[in-house]
């Protein structure tokens, strides 16, 4: 893993860009992924357009509440409105 963090900061040196501004664009880029993932980033649904409670659901901004999560048992995979 090591080597392969060395020659991607190798690879990047050539290109002039230093590892402390590669490692920041990384970090950023990260935790906007993470923030879309988790929906942050996602509005809720207008009233009357949005899913109401126990609805199945993919993204938080589809539910009413703006909550889409597993049900309450660990066998439940599928997301439903909260």
């Amino acid at each position: 893993m090591d080597k392969q963090f060395d020659e991607l900061s190798k690879s990047l040196a050539e290109e002039g860009i230093s590892r402390k501004e590669a490692l920041w664009k990384i970090g950023v880029s990260l935790a906007g992924v993470l923030m879309a993932t988790v929906g942050l980033s996602a509005k809720p649904a207008r009233a009357g357009t949005c899913l109401p409670k126990g609805s199945p659901c993919f993204v938080n901004g589809q539910c009413c509440s703006g909550v889409c999560a597993r049900g309450p048992s660990p066998e439940q995979k599928r997301l439903l409105c909260r």
